[in-house]
């Protein structure tokens, strides 16, 4: 049995009727050569495991298979971007959204179409950065949000790390994450500017060599800039799109070794800065880490549980704007779960809750959850609202669910320290990979004062050292360790059993 929660479908919800689904789906019924989202073009194809069947021209056509993405945002800012796992960037929820493609020596490649695509998160921070393979090497697109005056933007940066130059398509496209969006027009306007519906939307470090400006009759642009179609487009060229559909593609070349980076807006009408006056990527991930970094140090002997914790943070600090801790509050944080989804799932942030609650309880089946929750996380650290049994991509809900990450922050707090009535216990529950290896945590908010405590072996025998600053008795007890080992001094050493047991019962 999986040690995953599970969401069950409720009888009576099938169908529905969201607005977003119907059009997409009616967008797709109407037929031709179009390149669509990574989920959707996934769920489109017979041959991938991802395909659902297509509903008539009345239906609906959710994502039901992809809803994964990573959130973009500034710590004093309001607004929160998204980037797909496939690099598509979604400046505003519900809006726009920016594609990249590549042409290369063979042929055009198409991130949401392409295998060969990796991502990553910067140190566990809200820096993304989207790697898709071509010959020669990787082009790499990174993004991130940025602070600038008067306005918060998304940046990304496109860069070329092959050793021949490729081309570069920069594509305005009326979807993101959930479906089809609305975009009426598309124009060019000078210095590098583009309008999406009359107001400025992206910034081109240059006017583009080349452009396509396609409403959704005319057929993708994609194809014409696959083609070899593109032209010369004068600023102040523009294309309107009665069914709402208008994309724009605009090509510029990428020689070897260097990048290309644009600016989009995350607020309507905001004037755009240069794309050279903000801050690089290492800049912003620097900052991020400086703040995750600010609350209770740990060092934790699981590499990957380590990573988790940092994204974790970050992605804590991302919704509520607090200073970073273990203890999280999760009260007053803004919904970002989003709609859609009717398929049954796992449940990544109930899974982690549970977890934390059979670790107080001495419970070792939380190991198994949490290293279920640690496998099905996304490539950047954070995980969506629900998970395909099969797939173990998001399927219904928030693509990046804020709760799981404050849970899994709870579920480790828990695993180092649990209070309980008169004191503290330390490891109630200890990892079978931690035995042996050392362990530190410093200044960790308890009921009993500030904790600091780190583990050392001597063989199968580990030595405790503790500190607990502040007054008052106390009682400490580390079942995970030494079952029969208890003190009531708030500082002291001491080298346990290390005897090979459950975990161990707080009754």
């Amino acid at each position: 049995m999986s040690p995953a929660l599970r969401l069950r479908r409720r009888p009576g919800r099938g169908g529905g009727g969201d607005e977003r689904a119907v059009r997409t789906a009616r967008a797709v019924a109407a037929g031709g050569e179009r390149l669509w989202p990574w989920w959707l073009e996934r769920q489109l194809d017979p041959a991938s495991p991802a395909f659902v069947a297509m509903p008539g021209e009345t239906g609906t056509l959710p994502n039901v298979t992809g809803r994964s993405w990573t959130l973009l945002g500034t710590r004093a800012g309001r607004g929160l971007a998204a980037v797909d796992p496939r690099g598509l960037v979604t400046p505003v929820p519900g809006g726009w959204s920016l594609d990249w493609w590549v042409g290369a020596d063979d042929r055009w490649h198409l991130p949401s179409r392409e295998v060969a695509v990796r991502q990553r998160s910067v140190d566990g921070t809200p820096v993304v950065e989207t790697a898709m393979r071509v010959p020669g090497g990787d082009v790499v697109a990174t993004a991130w949000a940025a602070q600038a005056p008067g306005a918060e933007v998304v940046v990304v940066e496109i860069a070329n790390a092959t050793p021949v130059p490729v081309a570069l398509a920069l594509a305005v496209r009326p979807y993101d994450g959930e479906g089809v969006t609305t975009v009426r027009s598309v124009a060019l306007g000078d210095g590098g500017q583009v309008d999406v519906d009359g107001r400025p939307a992206l910034v081109l470090p240059r006017p583009p060599a080349r452009a396509v400006l396609s409403a959704f009759a005319e057929g993708d642009p994609v194809a014409a800039v696959a083609g070899g179609l593109a032209e010369a487009v004068p600023p102040g060229a523009s294309m309107r799109c009665r069914d709402g559909l208008a994309s724009g593609a605009f090509v510029v070349p990428l020689t070897h070794g260097t990048s290309v980076r644009v600016v989009l807006a995350m607020e309507p009408g905001a004037a755009l800065p240069p794309p050279a006056s903000l801050p690089p990527a290492e800049a912003v991930a620097r900052g991020w880490r400086l703040h995750a970094d600010a609350g209770a140090r740990l060092v934790l002997p699981d590499d990957a549980m380590g990573a988790a914790v940092r994204a974790s943070r970050c992605s804590v600090l991302l919704a509520s704007g607090t200073r970073p801790d273990p203890l999280p509050d999760l009260e007053g944080f803004p919904a970002l779960s989003g709609r859609g989804g009717r398929t049954p799932g796992l449940l990544p942030a109930a899974t982690l809750r549970q977890a934390a609650a059979e670790v107080e309880a001495g419970d070792e089946r939380a190991l198994e959850r949490l290293q279920w929750a640690l496998d099905v996380a996304s490539p950047t650290g954070v995980w969506p609202a629900a998970v395909h049994p099969r797939l173990g991509t998001g399927c219904g809900g928030a693509g990046h669910d804020v709760a799981a990450s404050d849970e899994l922050l709870w579920l480790v707090r828990r695993l180092l320290v649990c209070d309980e009535p008169g004191g503290l216990v330390l490891c109630p529950v200890l990892p079978e990979g931690w035995r042996g290896q050392a362990l530190e945590v410093h200044d960790l908010p308890t009921a009993s004062g500030t904790l600091s405590f780190a583990v050392r072996w001597h063989g199968s025998r580990p030595a405790l050292l503790w500190e607990v600053e502040g007054e008052g008795p106390v009682h400490l007890r580390a079942p995970g360790l030494d079952p029969a080992w208890s003190s009531t001094e708030r500082r002291g050493e001491a080298l346990l059993t290390g005897a090979d047991v459950p975990g161990g019962s707080f009754a």
